[in-house]
């Protein structure tokens, strides 16, 4: 919902399982003028790119309703990029014919060219699949799943060639482009963030000062452990803390024994 003009607007959204965040493209979130519940620093990886990416964000809220309906509150972080522009696949006519012939409530739209300006992630994507409504298989091999959003064409296409099936492509496309979110924890991605940035500051330190340390520990040790005596010092080692420790050669002592007893029996 815009929230100047308090009026509906579609906006596509990117279903993306392998992001741990939701995003919204930055332009869109000053355009609406969306309000603002936090600021933080994101640290990203995009696919295939060898380092990882430094960004401010700010966090903010969205009200959308899905397709029943039903009006819903999505958190999302702003970003400049979200994804280039994408076409839903075409859908087979023995895939159509079944549809109608079922009478399924299904509007998938074909061969669109679309810009997602909201990409959902893992934190929010998994609660807008309806776990207690079957899914459906088509006749080429493709799979509808109920969501929130809609039907969810899904799966790999098969086609039938002299009594056996080879796969085609794979395809993946959304009936609808309306969200939902039910308060996702985004603070448990800032807070693992922060304990990995934490822990290198505190366990990484240069090899010079581990060694002063260890060089510190023997040399309390020897002052601990020695002792004056009237012929002399006596001090006990090591002085350094053996971490593992190490076998005696009882064993093999005895087997040898043994071995000379029987030679000379």
């Amino acid at each position: 919902m815009d929230p100047r003009t308090r009026k509906l607007r579609k906006v596509s959204a990117l279903l993306d399982s392998g992001a741990e965040c939701s995003f919204i493209d930055q332009k869109l979130a000053d355009e609406l003028n969306l309000p603002e519940t936090s600021k933080t620093t994101l640290r990203v990886r995009t696919f295939g790119a060898p380092n990882d990416l430094e960004c401010k964000t700010r966090k903010v809220s969205l009200d959308v309703w899905d397709s029943e309906g039903e009006p819903c509150q999505l958190h999302l972080l702003t970003h400049n990029i979200l994804t280039s522009s994408l076409r839903t696949p075409p859908i087979l006519e023995e895939d159509a014919t079944f549809i109608r012939q079922n009478q399924l409530q299904v509007h998938v739209v074909s061969k669109r060219k679309a810009k997602p300006q909201i990409l959902l992630g893992s934190d929010q994507l998994w609660h807008l699949i309806h776990a207690d409504k079957p899914h459906v298989r088509l006749p080429s091999g493709l799979y509808l799943l109920p969501t929130r959003l809609g039907h969810l064409l899904t799966g790999q296409l098969q086609v039938q060639s002299l009594g056996t099936s080879r796969a085609r492509k794979a395809i993946n496309s959304v009936s609808m482009a309306d969200p939902e979110l039910l308060q996702a924890e985004q603070s448990a991605w800032e807070r693992y963030w922060k304990m990995q940035d934490e822990g290198q500051e505190e366990f990484i330190q240069p090899e010079k000062n581990v060694q002063e340390l260890i060089d510190q520990q023997v040399h309390d040790e020897f002052l601990r452990t020695v002792q004056k005596r009237e012929d002399g010092y006596y001090v006990r080692l090591p002085w350094k803390e053996i971490p593992v420790a190490l076998p005696d050669n009882r064993a093999i002592a005895t087997s040898t024994t043994k071995r000379f007893k029987s030679n000379f029996d």
